[in-house]
């Protein structure tokens, strides 16, 4: 097209659709754009206007002049009822190019493509990923691949799963996968025009699929389909791998393949480089008809859950990889490498269910999918993750690590791994999901007596293996009743969390913290809230060992006897239930010098008084030990 047709008086392209609405699409200010080319047509940037005999001026067919493309196609054949089913296609996450018409060239801008078949389309402004990929390769980071990856896979199981019709594109690569505009952060599926259609059901799909697409980005069997029906032979073993969607699927893991190749200054098929294309050619038909097809190799340094995704994907076998279904299970996630190397986890619906919020991070519940060295498990795993708010220092990571996951109690939340976040290395903790609630909520809607008695007891079993069974022994530090959660909705079986706030004992310094103090007001020992209260406390003077669980456990009791509330004394204070942390903006001194020791309701139950008021003995000297309060108390 000639670059000199500019304005209203640039007679342009005139098409008419299918259902017989008329077209003309002209040159933008600035004359024909060429957008590209893809397997079956020519692109150009047009303003698309409707024509109607009724109207004097033609009408655009949307308010931002520019912003459609037109496709013209090879072929002048056939065809139209498949060109048409295009127009179905409305991806509600937007990761399917939007085609707009289908029609015929009936006159102007190019004589020679009237009768000619066209396709309008929504334009994107951005650049092809081909194209992203070698002005800045840099670009593609892990987060930035994960990210396009799952905008791919989300595109990919609407094309695959779609109803009535389901769509096999068939030549997924980079040239066929447009930015959006020009952030680079949305990206498209496009050149559909030559997809393979068919309606669900028995009919075998390889009646219909069409042999297409890049041979270095063409899935085995694709290549021996093509070789078939080119009038050449498949082999023994590749007669059984007719095409289907799972060629998308191989498709899918070159391109992230490419991606992660190019950020490292890399190739999709580094060996191939320089050679005759002739050769490369029949060298990839040869290893089909042999039963060994040419694969491109994993780079061992790739990111382990791009790894695990690339390798998936590039099976062999169509049958061997998962479903796009599968792939949208752990697409929307994120990735959670454990810090020992261990157990490792892709995340999906993070941060969707909100379980607590606790003094250093927040719990959610998420689905979670165990990861090995060639394998993702299809099932998820109903788990609990807390991602800390901020950076915690080496030591205390070290500590977490080395104390948590070996933890092993039935009244002891049970922690899975700890590790971090990749690419981010935000520092997380796994854990299992108790959906029963917390001992908080249970005693708001109201305990009696007996409740209270058995889970006291379930209580003093997980202090007692924190503070004696364990080595070394653990200072939880933080017990609460929004800390103690039920196993599930049948509320008989309560577990102990938020242990990561948790010092351990060494046993020559039995009243020494080795890390932070920390709390919440009310449920503080009266020596934990001189040290957390004013930071410049001697706290020699103020040991803080043991004995402060205890105390914590006492008003834990009076929680739940006061239907999740505790009775506190009436002068000016910081709000209940604010969590106290050592490293805080100092707290003003006229607060940090009193001691608040939450009321003891006269008709309490005595026995449950009476253990209240042992466990919040003023001294830590005076206080029961936890096994002298097992031992006196284990009949409830």
């Amino acid at each position: 097209m000639a670059n000199d047709n500019k304005g209203s008086n640039n007679p342009g392209i005139h098409f008419e659709d299918v259902d017989g609405q008329k077209y003309i699409c002209r040159a933008p200010l600035g004359g024909w754009v060429h957008l590209g080319k893809g397997s079956f047509g020519d692109v150009w940037q047009v303003d698309a206007l409707y024509l109607d005999p009724q109207i004097v001026d033609p009408v655009l067919v949307s308010d931002h002049a520019g912003n459609h493309a037109l496709k013209i196609l090879y072929s002048k054949k056939g065809g139209m009822n498949e060109l048409k089913t295009l127009l179905q296609l409305d991806d509600p996450n937007k990761c399917i190019i939007q085609y707009i018409a289908v029609g015929t060239i009936t006159d102007g801008g190019i004589p020679d493509y009237r009768g000619y078949q066209c396709l309008l389309m929504e334009r994107c402004s951005g650049m092809m990923l081909t194209d992203l990929i070698k002005r800045n390769p840099k670009h593609f980071s892990p987060k930035v691949i994960a990210s396009y990856t799952a905008q791919l896979v989300s595109g990919l199981h609407y094309l695959h799963e779609r109803r009535p019709t389901k769509f096999v594109h068939g030549d997924i690569r980079p040239a066929n996968i447009m930015m959006k505009d020009s952030t680079g952060e949305v990206l498209k599926i496009v050149d559909l025009d030559g997809a393979s259609q068919w309606k669900h059901g028995p009919r075998s799909p390889e009646k219909d699929i069409k042999a297409m697409g890049a041979l270095t980005f063409m899935s085995p069997e694709m290549i021996a389909w093509m070789d078939f029906r080119k009038g050449g032979r498949k082999s023994t073993k590749t007669q059984q791998l007719a095409p289907n969607s799972s060629t998308d699927i191989w498709g899918l893991g070159c391109v992230v393949l490419v991606m992660y190749r190019a950020s490292q200054g890399q190739h999709l098929w580094p060996d191939l480089m320089g050679q005759d294309r002739m050769k490369v050619q029949k060298a990839f038909f040869r290893a089909v008809y042999e039963g060994n097809p040419l694969t491109p190799s994993i780079p061992q340094d790739m990111p382990d859950d791009l790894k695990v995704l690339a390798s998936q994907c590039l099976k062999i076998n169509g049958s061997d990889r998962p479903t796009a279904a599968a792939l949208l299970k752990y697409a929307d996630r994120e990735y959670f490498k454990c810090a020992d190397g261990g157990i490792q986890f892709y995340l999906r619906q993070l941060k969707v269910q909100l379980a607590e919020s606790g003094g250093f991070g927040v719990v959610h519940q998420v689905n979670a999918y165990r990861v090995g060295a060639d394998f993702v498990e299809q099932s998820p795993r109903n788990l609990a993750l807390k991602a800390f708010f901020k950076t915690l220092e080496q030591d205390e990571m070290d500590r977490i690590t080395r104390t948590l996951p070996k933890l092993e109690h039935r009244n002891i939340v049970k922690y899975l791994a700890v590790g971090c976040f990749e690419p981010d290395g935000q520092f997380t903790l796994i854990m299992e999901y108790c959906s029963g609630g917390t001992l908080t909520e249970a005693a708001k809607m109201g305990l009696t007596v007996e409740q209270q008695k058995k889970y006291v007891n379930q209580l003093l079993c997980g202090i007692h293996y924190l503070h004696v069974e364990v080595e070394p022994h653990i200072v939880h530090k933080d017990l609460k009743g929004k800390n103690v959660v039920f196993e599930d909705e049948n509320k008989t079986t309560l577990k102990i969390c938020d242990v990561d706030s948790c010092s351990e004992r060494l046993k020559e310094a039995p009243q020494t913290f080795i890390s932070r103090p920390v709390g919440t007001r009310g449920f503080m020992s009266p020596e934990m809230q001189k040290c957390c209260m004013n930071p410049r406390v001697d706290r020699g003077k103020y040991p803080v060992g043991m004995a402060t669980d205890i105390w914590s456990l006492g008003a834990v009791v009076l929680e739940m006897y006061c239907r999740g509330r505790l009775i506190m004394p009436e002068y000016e204070i910081p709000a209940a239930g604010e969590i106290f942390d050592s490293n805080s903006p100092s707290i003003p001194a006229a607060v940090a010098l009193s001691i608040e020791i939450p009321v003891i309701p006269e008709d309490m139950e005595q026995e449950l008084k009476g253990f209240v008021s042992k466990c919040m003995a003023l001294g830590p000297k005076d206080r029961p030990t936890i096994e002298q309060l097992r031992n006196k108390f284990c009949e409830w």
